[in-house]
């Protein structure tokens, strides 16, 4: 029995409503990067923030590790009516501090930040911070991210004329930069069977694939990440990433990437295409996952949640074209080439 298996799932801190860098959170944050410092997964940050001295001040007392990965999402949109060269100063400070920040460029809004000069000009602060850029899109009605085939060749390119890493996945990019394996892509034959039992998710065994009766897209990536295979399911209840282990106290969410542990409290950046507002569970301020070693203590058995199937997780629309009788991950999202080892 694996009673450890929490410390190999990718933690992302403080990255739902809100940012981990503004001065409501910044607290909050620091205690929880430094709780995470025997992690033996990567654990990461994801800002827009500027932030003044004295939160600068404060993240002097991060402890780093090889696992802590720090990413700072550059738009140029001016988010908060912050212009790009604060944000170019904020991103120095967290080089200065942190090593290696990489650049997400997220979102790219067709007719706002997609032309070619905004694009080079990420590209060029993305050459002076971790030397990688994780490719952008904009989420549709089913939380698919999609962005003009003609736009990502042109970031590509500006990116390989720099000789820029770059990744369409922050999983990848945390993986390439920490050393470890891509959790989204390199996948096996199922370990930690018993953690799924344990959590209360019914399923078979189908030619070696874990098939889940009941999923939300956020289970089909959680118990990826905890059992290291591809996972299929019977019946899709929701297009969300809410976990079928949510209950009063808690509700748990898990990105394609990333599980979130985080405050979920009110923004003061207020982008003006946050998607936050469309997600019920997230409009408002709560607590989002715990500290991944009281996950087993402080959750509720995922059958619960299937059984009682609410009017909430009926709001979480997916598509799929599959025909197919069990359906996973890539059936009900955009999938992306891994490019964790392509700079080897």
């Amino acid at each position: 029995m694996n009673s450890k298996w929490y410390k190999d799932i990718p933690v992302s801190i403080n990255n739902a409503f809100g940012d981990p860098l503004t001065e409501i959170q910044i607290e909050d944050t620091i205690a929880k990067i430094n709780s995470l410092k025997n992690h033996a997964a990567p654990y990461n940050i994801i800002t827009k923030a500027v932030i003044n001295d004295e939160i600068y001040s404060k993240l002097k007392d991060v402890e780093k590790t090889d696992n802590f990965v720090v990413m700072y999402s550059l738009t140029g949109l001016d988010e908060g009516g912050y212009s790009f060269q604060e944000r170019l100063e904020t991103i120095e400070l967290l080089n200065k501090l942190f090593g290696k920040v990489i650049i997400l460029v997220r979102p790219i809004i067709q007719g706002r930040n997609d032309h070619y000069k905004n694009l080079e000009k990420i590209v060029k602060v993305a050459k002076n911070t971790s030397g990688r850029l994780i490719t952008g899109a904009i989420h549709d009605e089913f939380k698919r991210k999609n962005v003009k085939t003609e736009v990502r060749d042109h970031l590509v390119e500006i990116c390989e004329k720099n000789s820029i890493k770059y990744f369409h996945k922050s999983s990848c990019a945390a993986a390439d930069i920490t050393n470890s394996r891509c959790w989204m892509h390199d996948l096996q034959k199922p370990v930690n069977l018993d953690v799924v039992e344990r959590l209360g998710y019914q399923f078979n065994l189908i030619d070696d694939r874990i098939c889940l009766k009941y999923a939300t897209v956020g289970d089909l990536n959680f118990i990826r990440m905890i059992t290291k295979s591809y996972i299929l399911t019977e019946n899709v209840l929701s297009g969300y990433n809410l976990l079928s282990i949510s209950n009063d106290d808690y509700k748990y969410e898990v990105s394609s990437s990333w599980y979130s542990w985080s405050n979920n409290t009110a923004c003061e950046i207020n982008c003006d295409y946050c998607i936050i507002h469309s997600i019920d569970y997230l409009d408002k301020e709560c607590q989002i996952g715990v500290k991944p070693s009281d996950i087993e203590a402080k959750s509720q058995k995922a059958f619960k949640m299937s059984s009682e199937y609410t009017e909430m997780l009926k709001k979480g629309k997916f598509i799929s074209q599959s025909i197919r009788k069990q359906l996973g991950y890539n059936d009900v999202r955009n999938t992306q080439i891994c490019k964790a080892n392509a700079y080897l």
